[in-house]
């Protein structure tokens, strides 16, 4: 069988039933990517190594993984999110890891933010830290037949946000109320 052997193969299971044939189940490991092959109905068994060898190459050289989102990527529609009681009302937020997809060699895929949701803000309340999950984003990608795939990803704080002092909590509180009873003033009329 070594004339069948393939790089970077690392599990495998053969089989034959009389109504599967020849059957081989494998995996192949090259450059931290992993493919998986079964191979069902050849008439002998060279011929099921054959065929999953042809699978992986095809595999191998026609597709490719696209990083669309790297880590760290600030997200259009949610750049910051509200909190309660911290230094700061708010928190800038980033993804917490890459979102890719494996494409055709040579085409630029089509990817968009499907969704995103965070955390209301009466759910996140100071102390925040950084790195501290506050809500998730989807992103689609459309191949060139319309098929679809989604992927989500984390969104976290960017920075920490410490708990604010009584002294400026009280002072937020009384300049939100009068803000409200101000703008109450001006929808009257």
């Amino acid at each position: 069988f070594k004339q069948f052997a393939f790089d970077g193969v690392d599990g495998m299971k053969t089989g034959y039933i009389s109504k599967a044939g020849y059957t081989f189940t494998g995996t192949v490991m090259r450059d931290g990517v992993r493919y998986i092959s079964v191979v069902m109905n050849t008439e002998s068994e060279g011929a099921r190594f054959i065929e999953t060898a042809k699978l992986y190459n095809y595999a191998f050289n026609n597709f490719e993984e696209k990083v669309a989102v790297p880590a760290k990527t600030v997200v259009e529609s949610v750049e910051t999110v509200k909190l309660k009681k911290g230094v700061k009302t708010s928190v800038p937020v980033i993804t917490d890891a890459d979102i890719s997809f494996y494409v055709k060699k040579g085409v630029e895929p089509k990817i968009e933010l499907s969704a995103s949701e965070v955390t209301p803000e009466d759910q996140l309340v100071a102390p925040i830290e950084a790195g501290q999950k506050v809500g998730t984003a989807t992103y689609k990608y459309t191949d060139a037949d319309g098929k679809s795939i989604e992927q989500t990803v984390n969104l976290v704080a960017a920075e920490k946000v410490e708990k604010a002092g009584w002294f400026r909590l009280m002072f937020r509180g009384i300049g939100d109320f009068f803000g409200n009873l101000f703008k109450g003033l001006l929808d009257l009329f």
